[in-house]
């Protein structure tokens, strides 16, 4: 093999869904990874499912709901955990390193899973999720603090 061939990566991106503030910030993002790689898929959800679609784009859309009260927003949250995770799990044999940026930090089980695959994991702040739920009383912003703690331990 030639060494001045470099082999394009075939990139993931996992997102929690997001809303219509962040659409300029993945949209930039993915802007530069399709320099680097020659396909993309992306797990996201909400408004990132209106994002303009591109040929080396493959978007997998995991819509979230919040829920009327904790009970529901619990079972709602852990809802699309699972459901990210299912998309992670499927796409991951055609991927060769996942980026979690938006909201990442809060994904620890699909950040998890993308580790025990085997496969290199890039968790990119662009925000913070603890400084945003630190204003929350409820426990499921306890709970996904938690979660940022754990994965910037792991990363």
């Amino acid at each position: 093999m030639d060494r001045g061939i470099k082999k394009r990566q075939r990139i993931g991106v996992a997102t929690f869904p997001i809303d219509q503030a962040s659409l300029q910030s993945i949209s930039n993002t993915l802007n530069i990874l399709c320099a680097i790689s020659g396909e993309i898929h992306v797990i996201t959800g909400n408004a990132g499912a209106t994002l303009p679609r591109d040929k080396r784009l493959h978007f997998h859309v995991v819509n979230h709901k919040t829920g009327a009260n904790a009970f529901a927003r619990a079972v709602n949250y852990a809802g699309t955990q699972f459901r990210i995770i299912w998309e992670l799990a499927r796409l991951s044999g055609d991927i060769d390193v996942w980026l979690f940026p938006i909201g990442g930090d809060a994904l620890l089980p699909a950040m998890l899973f993308a580790r025990l695959m085997r496969k290199p994991v890039i968790l990119a702040l662009t925000s913070s999720a603890e400084k945003m739920l630190g204003a929350q009383s409820d426990m499921l912003a306890k709970a996904a603090i938690l979660f940022t703690r754990i994965n910037y331990a792991l990363s």
